[in-house]
């Protein structure tokens, strides 16, 4: 039998916080070490801890880190007089005893568990039940939006818990809150993938090969812009040899926008006279035909019902 030995020397106070940590799966040896040092020293700075306790930097770096997450340190001005960079605060989620809990009292809850198992075709683990009854129970998403969530992770080849309420958390920056909006977010998400994917084969490259920029200039000619395929062959020949540089066609489409041009007609008459060539020939037109009006290509909208 033990009992605790009176302690005349030095003490140094610990936070509840840091005995809270001890029970969590990721706790180790060096972030304990690091934690106690920190307490009883003062010292944080990653190099003169590693030394300290003979760790690599890297490990007391990542120890630090994990402490600043906690909220046991802080961050605090640089010499430079800039303040460091916030790091994103760790997402806590309900145990397995509020889950229990949770689901005693909230039939929906385990409906919405098992429909989860029948999207990933599998066993949920708790880990991922926690995640899942947390967006439920706390973040107060509806369980309808949460398994519209999981069926589009699912479609996309992206399954799990963590891929489910990353989606969740964006949708919910951006608005969509319900099932409806979602589907209408789905949808514009589909024929965006689509456009891509024709205008892939009219630039001779894969869909993969657009970067994020590229696609977002894509969206904006049809979903701001209202332009069609006739306004967006005037600018490739408009490009001459850079008519397969997005970004080129970006700035003859944006000032045409700014001009107010609506139409390809609009533009040839705002243009003539001038050195830029949006006539085009015969030959220049009859190569985009195939490709802008053929069986797999769905015209661009025009914007306020144009057309």
């Amino acid at each position: 039998m033990y009992r605790p030995a009176e302690n005349h020397g030095d003490s140094t106070p610990v936070p509840q916080l840091v005995f809270s940590r001890l029970s969590f799966p990721d706790m180790d040896e060096a972030k304990l070490k690091v934690a106690l040092y920190v307490l009883a020293h003062g010292e944080c700075e990653a190099e003169q801890v590693a030394s300290a306790l003979h760790l690599r930097d890297k490990v007391a770096e990542k120890a630090l880190s994990y402490w600043e997450g906690a909220g046991l340190l802080e961050c605090v001005a640089v010499a430079g007089g800039e303040a460091l960079p916030k790091r994103k605060v760790r997402r806590r989620h309900m145990n397995t005893g509020q889950v229990n809990l949770a689901a005693e009292n909230d039939p929906v809850l385990g409906a919405m568990m098992q429909e989860l198992q029948h999207i990933f075709g599998g066993v949920v683990n708790q880990k991922e039940n926690n995640i899942y009854c947390t967006l439920y129970c706390e973040d107060d998403f509806p369980a309808d939006l949460i398994l519209m969530a999981a069926m589009h992770c699912a479609a996309e080849g992206k399954s799990g818990a963590s891929r489910v309420e990353r989606t969740l958390l964006s949708w919910r920056k951006e608005g969509i809150d319900t099932c409806e909006t979602a589907d209408r977010h789905l949808k514009l998400l589909a024929e965006r993938e689509a456009r891509y994917e024709v205008m892939a084969k009219l630039f001779g490259q894969n869909k993969s090969d657009f970067t994020a920029a590229e696609r977002r200039m894509l969206d904006v000619w049809e979903e701001e812009y209202g332009y069609d395929e006739e306004m967006l062959q005037a600018a490739r020949l408009a490009a001459g040899s850079r008519e397969s540089e997005i970004r080129y066609l970006n700035g003859i489409l944006k000032k045409w926008h700014a001009k107010g041009y609506h139409t390809a007609a609009d533009m040839r008459r705002g243009e003539e006279g001038s050195n830029l060539n949006v006539q085009g020939t015969k030959q220049n037109i009859s190569q985009y035909e195939e490709l802008l009006h053929g069986n797999y290509f769905k015209p661009m909208r025009k914007k306020g019902g144009q057309g």
